[in-house]
């Protein structure tokens, strides 16, 4: 078998499964995304399963301050990583599932990600799954908005010592009428610096989100709630130790 050079090697020599060992992956070769123009390691746009074999303690994707991952096949899975020194921006996020599911990550740039005030997003989940999931200490000041939902299902995925401008997760752009879902996540000692904007924070005509047996412990928000809007439902959640001005 031909040996893969890149990551985007891999994925263009597998059929059904790419396998990738322990170790750091630095200066690694990007590609371009066509619709976006922006670069990624990976992009796929096939039913693969792209995993690591020693897990994602192990296994290091570091993105030389450009983006990191796109994964837009409805049948693709990609599980088992830690992203970080990645690009903060719409375009090219560290992780963008567009399709397929997402599971067993690190997100956390250790403070190196690349950004400015008018770039805002570094993990964007249209349309499908994100489980099992760590996101933490990402902090650059310029940071205005951390995770963009819509139409997408989120299953026990932690927000830990994060900091933002704006808020950590916002819903959707008004594209959908279907709702996010929220499971067991648990958001822990994040902290908003603006005014009137909460941990989260739901899009004017977004329908919103549902969340069932999250935990909000030790959160701060400047002069804000914990939600802006009231396009939330609530299910048996556990609030504690925040800092804010409501919920």
């Amino acid at each position: 078998a031909k040996a893969a050079k890149s990551f985007m090697d891999a994925i263009n020599l597998a059929t059904t499964t790419v396998t990738v060992g322990p170790g750091e992956y630095v200066n690694q070769e990007h590609s371009v995304e066509e619709i976006t123009q922006s670069k990624a390691l990976m992009i796929c746009n096939k039913p693969l399963r792209i995993e690591s074999s020693d897990g994602c303690e192990n296994t290091i994707i570091n993105c030389d301050g450009e983006g990191g991952v796109v994964i837009k096949h409805k049948d693709a899975v990609f599980t088992g990583f830690t992203l970080t020194n990645f690009a903060v921006s719409v375009k090219s996020p560290a992780l963008y599932l567009k399709n397929g599911l997402a599971s067993n990550l690190v997100i956390n740039c250790y403070n190196d990600a690349k950004g400015s005030y008018d770039q805002h997003v570094y993990i964007a989940v249209v349309c499908t799954e994100l489980t099992d999931s760590i996101i933490c200490g990402n902090n650059k000041p310029y940071f205005n908005e951390y995770t963009y939902v819509m139409n997408a299902t989120l299953k026990r995925v932690k927000f830990i010592n994060n900091k933002s401008k704006y808020t950590i997760v916002r819903f959707g752009n008004g594209a959908t009428t279907v709702r996010s879902k929220l499971y067991d996540c648990e958001f822990i000692n994040n902290s908003v610096d603006a005014k009137s904007r909460g941990l989260f924070t739901i899009y004017q005509y977004d329908p919103g989100a549902d969340m069932y047996r999250c935990k909000f412990i030790g959160n701060t928000v400047s002069d804000g709630p914990i939600m802006s809007f009231n396009n939330h439902t609530v299910n048996h959640c556990i609030f504690a130790d925040n800092n804010c001005k409501d919920l």
